[in-house]
């Protein structure tokens, strides 16, 4: 693993969030609902939102900041953002960004509601929210 930014103002963490939606949409995103509703993580191409479990003892010893049971990591690596990022959020700042997100998508697809309001319970629900 190299050396990682790490981030933690709001706009910088919205701002990766999108584009982690930007890459990981339509079927994806419902795959890494499914993934995150059992604390496992997600990503495609140069972004992934990773939990705990994601890691290794070796990669757990060796992040930039140490992760726990109540936490993700969004990462970026370069071209994804401008160089290798990391945010930690809490799991009820990914499920925010998750109910946002879903709300979006629903608002242009209206026949998704129910299996995206059923996947994002099971978020909720899998991360103890």
């Amino acid at each position: 693993m190299g050396e990682y930014t790490i981030v933690s103002d709001k706009s910088t963490i919205d701002k990766l969030m999108l584009t982690y939606f930007l890459v990981v949409n339509g079927e994806q995103f419902k795959k890494a609902l499914k993934c995150f509703s059992q604390k496992r993580g997600y990503g495609e191409e140069f972004v992934a939102i990773l939990f705990k479990y994601d890691f290794d003892d070796f990669d757990l010893a060796h992040l930039s900041k140490p992760i726990d049971d109540s936490h993700i990591i969004l990462e970026m690596d370069y071209p994804s953002a401008d160089r290798d990022t990391q945010a930690y959020l809490n799991f009820k700042e990914l499920y925010d960004y998750l109910e946002k997100r879903v709300l979006s998508i629903i608002e242009d697809n209206p026949e998704e509601k129910s299996e995206l309001n059923k996947l994002l319970l099971e978020v909720k629900e899998g991360l103890g929210l």
